[in-house]
């Protein structure tokens, strides 16, 4: 990984590049993947401070089923989208094709499980 491409990146890229120059060959029996749902409180645009408003962030998440490290994260809404940028993020990272998923659909169409 070139020091130039680093620093010309925002700070979550450059964590998911030395991620990704980390993480790689990871012998597993099974990738887990399940979603993540956070809440929070955001400020309305063009409204006095004080209005607020709750909203969901859906986190994709995959590991190494054996040793529970993270292979891959995805944030964005719960969509097939997210599932395809998740399996597209966490390929390349181990030789495993079998994934233990929850079964929402999402899955069924980028993965074997």
């Amino acid at each position: 990984m070139a020091l130039s491409s680093i620093k010309s990146c925002g700070a979550s890229q450059k964590a998911q590049m030395i991620h990704n120059a980390e993480v790689q060959q990871v012998e597993t029996i099974a990738i887990t993947a399940d979603e993540l749902w956070s809440f929070i409180q955001k400020n309305k645009n063009n409204v006095c401070l004080g209005s607020l408003r709750w909203a969901t962030a859906p986190i994709g998440l995959s590991q190494a089923k054996d040793s529970g490290l993270i292979l891959a994260d995805r944030v964005g809404k719960h969509t097939d989208e997210l599932i395809e940028e998740l399996v597209t993020s966490t390929e390349g990272k181990t030789d495993c094709q079998f994934w233990d998923t929850d079964g929402w659909g999402g899955y069924s169409l980028c993965v074997a499980t």
